[in-house]
């Protein structure tokens, strides 16, 4: 595999890194790029959306209820019963027979605005906030509605929150901390003088 830093030191890698978090946060780049074009199964607004003959997995008790009825209702799960739905014009109906039900899942440590990538290119920055809108998207897909963030890009991070919140982009709920918490020479070890150009 071809080194992508062939002549790069840890002082320059820490400084580059520090300059495209610095670059990313800024408050004009977070609203630049458009999320990707999905929108999850429901029903028109006011109607309601039921889940017949599912199994629903009771992960409080330990039991699966088969052949169940969920009626969704704004958002909300309304009931969940063994009865069929007296539905009304408008609601909507998805047969999930032979297909399970589970709560949401947790991801309980997760970067959501740090995309992992060994380089950065101030040139992708769009094709970078594109793919860190589309990794929320990506977990609700999947089943994850709630996600613990261990550190972020603070501006970044709650602008897409925001966007969450105001059903402009696709997303888990999101926990997070303040700010990064660490000891010397611990992981990661990062000394101020490998990302201040001041210093020596």
């Amino acid at each position: 595999m071809k080194n992508a830093f062939p002549k790069t030191t840890r002082r320059q890698l820490l400084q580059t890194a520090a300059a495209s978090a610095f670059f990313m946060g800024m408050p004009n780049i977070t609203s630049c790029s458009s999320p990707p074009k999905y929108q999850p199964s429901g029903s028109a607004k006011g109607k309601a959306l039921y889940l017949i003959h599912s199994d629903v997995v009771d992960a409080v008790h330990g039991v699966i209820l088969h052949d169940q009825t969920i009626a969704i209702r704004h958002g909300f799960i309304e009931a969940i019963h063994n009865q069929p739905p007296s539905s009304r014009e408008g609601d909507m109906i998805l047969d999930l027979k032979n297909k399970f039900v589970i709560p949401g899942l947790i991801d309980a440590h997760c970067h959501t605005t740090m995309p992992g990538e060994s380089f950065f290119d101030p040139l992708d920055v769009l094709t970078t906030m594109n793919q860190l809108k589309r990794n929320y998207i990506q977990q609700i897909k999947h089943g994850v509605t709630t996600v613990r963030d261990m550190g972020a890009m603070p501006k970044l991070l709650h602008d897409f929150i925001t966007q969450i919140e105001k059903g402009e982009l696709i997303g888990p709920r999101i926990v997070h901390c303040n700010s990064f918490t660490n000891i010397y020479r611990s992981h990661p070890s990062i000394d101020p003088s490998d990302l201040s150009i001041f210093l020596p």
